[in-house]
């Protein structure tokens, strides 16, 4: 596997990555719920892109997995009790965390979070990130690399609306 930043030319792989893994949330017992068009869109892909934040992981010519990075605490998240206390700017926040079904039980979401780790060390503090209460392989992957569970969360989402998350956090 090997990981890097993503490019404004991974663009049609990235929504295709996207359009699998929404797909394949049909015969998943758990998952993100996320719904194309809604969450994520074109625009948010392109976006993020467009910012420098879409990392990938790449095996067999294919992007396995991806995850935007955003600078800077999620507004949604400022009322949560985070255990540890950092300056806003100080936080990178980790949205759209996916592996595409052929890559799955293979170690690559450990391995793409270590990347990420060593990709975000001495830029920020901390990492934030949020799954739905009910994301059971999430919040295992998420725990099982050392990230801490500060608790559930009410959010709102475009595609869920009113919902409960469960906020991680990882001191880097």
């Amino acid at each position: 596997m090997k990981f890097r930043k993503a490019d404004k030319r991974d663009f049609d792989n990235l929504l295709s990555l996207y359009d699998d893994v929404i797909e394949q949330q049909k015969y998943d017992e758990y998952g993100a719920s996320w719904t194309r068009g809604v969450y994520p869109t074109d625009e948010d892909i392109r976006l993020h892109l467009e910012n420098g934040e879409i990392y990938i992981g790449e095996s067999e010519g294919i992007i396995a997995c991806s995850c935007a990075v955003v600078a800077g605490e999620e507004e949604m998240y400022k009322g949560a009790g985070w255990n540890l206390k950092v300056a806003p700017e100080e936080v990178a926040v980790v949205h759209l965390l996916a592996v595409n079904k052929r890559f799955r039980g293979k170690g690559y979401a450990m391995s793409f979070l270590e990347f990420l780790r060593k990709e975000l060390t001495g830029h920020f503090k901390v990492i934030h990130l949020d799954a739905l209460v009910s994301n059971l392989p999430a919040d295992r992957l998420y725990r099982k690399f050392g990230f801490r569970c500060i608790g559930r969360y009410p959010v709102w989402y475009e595609d869920l609306g009113n919902t409960e998350v469960s906020l991680y956090e990882y001191a880097l």
